[in-house]
């Protein structure tokens, strides 16, 4: 079954015009902030040299010139202007080492600009400035290293990224990057156990967050629904929908719909959840109505289950089967 791409500009509005819906279905517990650990660096002092001696000339050592190595990094446009683009890299290769995970940001070479050739859902191939949200190989040069390095790519190929619901539970917090533990079930990316991690390092600069239904902050051990685009085990957020209290989770193929009632799975083994007084997303979009979901459809579905075992569905995020990524060049972050 084909994945339901979604614009990035269409998942951010999840956070915000969802929220209500959820509100009135959820009690909002406070959230603790979290104080993200910080990193330390041993700088090393430079060398003391002489001065010379009095009319006497030093030429001193000639300054060693800057290192320049090749660069490859595969990842998801989180931010960029026409000269610049920042990445999150699943993969950063300098010279023969490998990195993964980190937020680099590159300089566009003289000359270039951050539009690049884009590979739609479709097949077809366009020329478009950078998306956020799209998956981005650039390639090129850098100097110094650590915080101080430059990078300056010359070359970029960008491919449209679908978005999807991915399940977890946070490990940690670090400012805007949280890692996230894979759910015991995957979300509606038939690709998410392909990849051989068990975490998620998720960038939410820029995702509505909601804590049971209330905005808050995001601490270790909730359990996090994210809506965004996903590359290998890297996801740029542009919604994430936290419980305290782990939830029931049904997920699966859409079999048959029935005025709001779906039924998840296949006949020797089918659930059947009533959606009525449940909040529905549809591909990254809040649905007053179940109208639009047909079978062959993905659903992921939050919710609580009593003591004798019935199960109250609270949030439905349904994919369907139909494309619904626009074509690039409206994103607000290109200048």
């Amino acid at each position: 079954m084909p994945n339901s791409p979604i614009r990035r500009s269409t998942l951010v509005k999840v956070g915000v015009t969802a929220a209500t819906a959820i509100a009135m279905l959820l009690a909002a517990t406070p959230a603790q902030a979290h104080t993200p650990t910080g990193t330390h660096t041993v700088k090393i002092a430079p060398r003391h040299h002489p001065a010379p001696a009095p009319g006497k000339h030093h030429p001193g050592k000639p300054l060693p010139k800057k290192a320049v190595v090749s660069f490859t990094a595969d990842g998801l446009v989180v931010a960029h202007t026409a000269s610049t683009v920042t990445v999150l890299a699943h993969d950063l290769r300098i010279g023969k080492t490998v990195r993964h995970n980190p937020l680099i940001t590159a300089n566009a070479a003289p000359g270039h600009r951050y539009t690049a050739k884009v590979t739609t859902s479709s097949g077809s191939t366009t020329a478009a400035d950078a998306v956020i949200g799209d998956r981005m190989t650039i390639s090129g040069s850098v100097t110094g290293s650590g915080a101080a390095a430059t990078f300056t790519a010359a070359a970029q190929e960008q491919h449209s990224t679908p978005g999807h619901a991915y399940l977890g539970t946070v490990e940690s917090v670090n400012g805007s990057m949280i890692t996230v533990s894979k759910g015991p079930k995957a979300s509606d990316n038939a690709e998410e156990d392909n990849n051989g991690q068990d975490t998620f390092t998720i960038d939410v600069s820029a995702a509505a967050v909601l804590i049971d239904g209330a905005p808050g902050a995001l601490t270790p051990g909730q359990t996090v629904v994210v809506l965004g685009e996903g590359d290998h085990d890297t996801i740029l957020a542009a919604a994430v929908y936290a419980y305290t209290t782990a939830p029931t989770v049904i997920a699966g193929e859409v079999t048959a719909v029935t005025g709001s009632t779906l039924t998840i799975g296949d006949q020797d083994n089918p659930t059947i959840v009533d959606l009525t007084a449940a909040a529905l997303v549809i591909d990254g979009q809040p649905n007053p109505t179940p109208a639009a979901l047909t079978a062959a459809d993905t659903a992921l579905i939050v919710g609580t289950t009593d003591t004798t075992g019935t199960f109250t569905p609270t949030t439905a995020f349904v994919f369907t089967t139909h494309d619904t990524q626009p074509l690039p060049g409206s994103d607000t972050n290109n200048d």
